[in-house]
């Protein structure tokens, strides 16, 4: 147990490490980019990444069912089935990714008043997922390996690839530029993935087998889609009601609070296969508690001042770097102070999903949901800041629930307590 909380904390330690490294080489991308492009530009740039969040989805679930079915093999020593999963869940995906490309047409058809920039902002997105699906892919075989630093390394190469050829990009060719930078920085990183990997994906097309990683993963892709519209949900409604100018201001205050974010991301990335292996091998679920209980709490007590610190200072360089964006530093206080809540729940998402209880939290990121697109109604009249607080507000909540439900689900002792000894420490 102590040599397995080891690696499981030297693993985190290195995927962290280039997590943040590779937050800076973003960082400094969307900072370049957007003074390069200007705000139209510049929010141009957000619908396609936008499209591109929602449609790499498009397996529908595959990929959750397949590291859910690897990592339990790996725990059970079933390599039979290890292999016949992977195989499935990657031929799959990449029929239905082709098909997703019918969304090109499809944009046309329906939104015929849309400009030719809109246009090529959806068809990017598209095709910047499917490319995905190769890169997100091996770097999941390599998870399912735990090969973390081989991962950390594929990671911290797309960032720094995308970075540099993003900014050559925007410079020489403009927004084009930054298009294919981002599809060529995918196709880059999976090659390198693929060369780590021990395993290889080989076609198969067995329905029966799909069928199954479709019902193990459904739930877990719905829970990570919710949580997706969630953290984005503003964005969509601040393009929706204040325009594409405005989304691209609001996107930069919201990527100032992406290192807080990428936090807890990287122990809820590192630790679910660690997890999933545990209830391969049908260890007690008050084990996962613990280990919940450490991290989230780790990170309750990390992350707040070093938040608030960066509140203070992130006007900054906002206002020496990028003059056209002032407006971006209130929201940006807001959604730094707020960070702490998300970077909190991450781990209990993992706890819940590995016992296949996603059920739970797909209510519950409904109802907040709902909560969410009320409360923006409410505030929009008073401007992006307020919006930003009622995001936050709503996050709160969000994760309050989830570590509640976490400890109920493993027993380890009280929700409400257990809840407020993390959020609160």
């Amino acid at each position: 147990m102590k040599s397995e909380g080891r690696r499981v904390a030297l693993d985190v330690g290195t995927f962290l490490g280039a997590t943040w490294v590779g937050q800076i080489f973003s960082t400094v991308r969307s900072f370049v980019v957007a003074r390069v492009l200007a705000p139209e530009r510049f929010g141009i740039l957000q619908l396609a990444l936008l499209v591109f969040e929602y449609a790499r989805s498009v397996h529908g679930g595959l990929l959750q069912g397949m590291n859910k079915a690897t990592s339990r093999a790996v725990g059970s020593g079933d390599e039979a089935c290890l292999h016949r999963a992977k195989d499935n869940a990657f031929t799959g995906t990449l029929v239905l990714g082709s098909l997703a490309l019918l969304g090109v047409p499809l944009h046309h058809w329906l939104r015929p008043q849309a400009t030719s920039a809109e246009h090529t902002a959806v068809a990017v997105g598209l095709v910047a997922a499917l490319v995905y699906q190769a890169y997100n892919f091996h770097v999941a075989l390599l998870r399912t390996q735990r090969l973390i630093p081989q991962a950390s390394v594929v990671l911290l190469a797309f960032q720094v690839v995308n970075c540099a050829a993003g900014i050559v990009g925007a410079w020489v060719w403009g927004l084009p530029g930054v298009y294919g930078a981002f599809v060529a920085s995918h196709l880059v990183c999976a090659a390198l993935a693929f060369r780590y990997s021990r395993w290889r994906f080989r076609p198969a097309f067995d329905l029966s087998e799909m069928g199954r990683l479709f019902r193990q993963g459904f739930g877990a892709i719905v829970v990570l889609f919710l949580f997706g519209l969630l953290v984005s949900l503003d964005r969509l409604l601040v393009a929706q009601h204040f325009g594409l100018v405005a989304l691209g201001i609001y996107s930069l205050s919201k990527r100032a609070a992406g290192l807080a974010a990428s936090v807890a991301e990287s122990v809820r990335w590192v630790t679910l296969p660690a997890f999933l292996e545990d209830v391969g091998r049908s260890r007690d679920p008050e084990v996962l508690g613990r280990h919940m209980v450490q991290l989230s709490g780790g990170l309750g007590a990390i992350l707040p001042p070093l938040l608030a610190t960066a509140a203070l200072f992130v006007a900054w360089p906002l206002q020496w770097f990028l003059p056209d964006y002032v407006e971006a530093i209130g929201p940006a206080r807001v959604l730094l102070l707020g960070a702490g809540f998300l970077s909190v729940a991450g781990v209990p998402r993992s706890v819940v999903v590995s016992l296949d209880c996603e059920r739970f939290l797909i209510g519950l990121q409904l109802a907040s949901l709902a909560m969410l697109y009320v409360a923006f109604q409410w505030v929009q009249p008073l401007g992006l800041s307020a919006v930003a607080a009622a995001a936050m507000a709503i996050q709160g909540f969000y994760s309050a629930a989830i570590l509640g439900l976490a400890h109920r689900l493993t027993g380890i002792g009280s929700a409400f307590g257990g809840t407020m000894r993390i959020l609160a420490p």
